[in-house]
């Protein structure tokens, strides 16, 4: 909001990065996740469940792209103007 950075590509980036590292220390120091741990059976389930998480995401991200990008355009009497 404030144009720290001259590129907002490169804004989105570094906020993608910091949310990534937020995201594994809450699971490695937070919630205490890791390969050693009953078994793997807790990163087991963590994987499945990011793999839910990614694929239920994906799929809505392309429904929604796909549904405004084939929607046929409004005709001009059904526009409301401002």
């Amino acid at each position: 909001m404030g144009h720290v950075f001259a590129n907002h590509w490169l804004t989105i980036t570094i906020v993608l990065l910091l949310a990534v590292v937020q995201i594994l220390v809450h699971i490695i120091y937070f919630l205490h996740l890791d390969t050693h741990s009953e078994g793997g059976w807790n990163m087991l389930a963590f994987i499945f469940t990011i793999v839910l998480v990614v694929i239920v995401l994906g799929a809505s991200i392309w429904v929604m792209y796909n549904e405004n990008s084939l929607m046929m355009p409004m005709s001009p009497q059904y526009q409301h103007s401002e």
